[in-house]
């Protein structure tokens, strides 16, 4: 969807991030696509998932992703409650959530379920 209209508007969103069987070279390049499109200067905060299959012994999604996204002014958390392969936890799109950096806590605020 990137580049197209089917694009959703990033503004004061949550960016989350998990991958499945990928490597470094494939999520510099994703994220890189990302900064093009502007993504990383309309976001509140990223928190990244559990990373099933990355493809790197050296190097943790977290790590390139914090190296990426250094010179941004927002929060990345780290949590493995959702990915691939976890207890499937769930972020439905649309609902707001709060991310509390400090404590490193994530709340969806809304009632999502009917």
């Amino acid at each position: 969807l990137a580049g197209s209209n089917y694009f959703p508007d990033c503004s004061d969103s949550i960016f989350l991030i998990e991958v499945y069987k990928s490597s470094p070279e494939a999520l510099l390049y994703e994220l890189t696509q990302l900064k093009a499109l502007g993504v990383f200067d309309k976001i509140n905060a990223v928190v990244i998932g559990h990373n099933f299959g990355f493809q790197d012994k050296k190097f943790k999604v977290e790590d390139i992703v914090n190296d990426f996204l250094e010179n941004y002014n927002f929060p990345i958390l780290k949590i493995n409650e959702f990915g691939h392969y976890q207890p499937h936890a769930f972020f439905p799109i649309g609902v707001n959530i709060k991310v509390d950096a400090t404590n490193k806590k994530i709340e969806i605020i809304d009632d999502f379920l009917d």
